[in-house]
């Protein structure tokens, strides 16, 4: 696993930028639902009627009183009817102009929450990568030394037996051999501690193996930097920066 390629899985598998980004997603709904309000507000009603018989009735002459002998209808047995109104009121409006613009700025700000956890996430995810790098090189170079300690102390316990030194000085010889240990033990619990802190950062499921990539611990060359250069690119590049401007417009328009 290359330090590169630890980066681009955390950044999809991560849950704390999945969180983010699932936020991002719920604000720029949100925002398509304030410009919608925008739109003028539309009512439809549609009727339908139908009856088994024609409603017939006989009609009366207002001016001879004469009643006419034929029955006679004015419906149909099935009628339809369909009424479309809009309505647009302008201070309701304004009002969705303003909430738009608010929900435009909260969509901006939780783009800028994303890009900051990518920002962090692809920081700790570099350092917990050379951290586990630097303690599995750590730990070969333990394994090895702990052949020559095993094998002095094997060494040492045989010259005790033998006669050949006394225990006390045995014992003198043992001690450094049996700290060595200790630092060698510790190696190996530092690594697996990198280790798991790397996986809990990509956000790999709890079987998966990881296996690193050789990393160069190459000196860096000397670099001349221009300080003023960089405090302009650190302030380009804090997503908190713009997202407190964006909550200052928010409070602008809400006021």
């Amino acid at each position: 696993l290359t330090l590169a390629a630890a980066v681009q899985y955390a950044l999809e598998n991560n849950l704390d930028v999945q969180a983010a980004r699932m936020d991002q997603e719920v604000q720029a709904e949100l925002t398509t639902r304030a410009r919608l309000q925008m739109l003028p507000s539309l009512a439809a009603e549609a009727e339908m009627s139908r009856r088994s018989q024609f409603a017939a009735s006989k009609s009366e002459n207002l001016r001879t009183g004469r009643i006419a002998e034929d029955y006679t209808f004015s419906e149909e047995k099935s009628s339809r009817r369909l009424d479309l109104a809009g309505v647009w009121n302008l201070l309701d409006f304004g009002v969705a102009c303003l909430r738009s613009s608010q929900a435009g700025d909260r969509a901006a700000q939780a783009a800028e929450r994303l890009r900051r956890a990518q920002q962090t996430l692809g920081l700790n995810v570099t350092r917990a990568w050379w951290q586990a790098a630097a303690a599995r090189e750590a730990a070969r170079t333990a394994e090895s030394v702990l052949v020559s300690v095993e094998k002095l102390l094997a060494s040492i316990q045989a010259s005790v037996k033998d006669g050949a030194i006394s225990e006390v000085e045995g014992l003198k010889r043992v001690a450094p051999l049996l700290e060595q240990q200790i630092r060698i033990a510790k190696s190996r619990r530092d690594y697996r501690s990198a280790m798991a802190e790397l996986a809990s950062l990509l956000g790999a499921p709890p079987e998966a193996e990881i296996v690193l990539a050789d990393a160069a611990f190459d000196a860096l060359p000397p670099m001349d930097l221009d300080l003023a250069a960089l405090e302009k690119e650190a302030l380009r590049q804090r997503p908190e920066l713009f997202e407190k401007d964006l909550e200052e417009r928010i409070s602008g328009t809400e006021a």
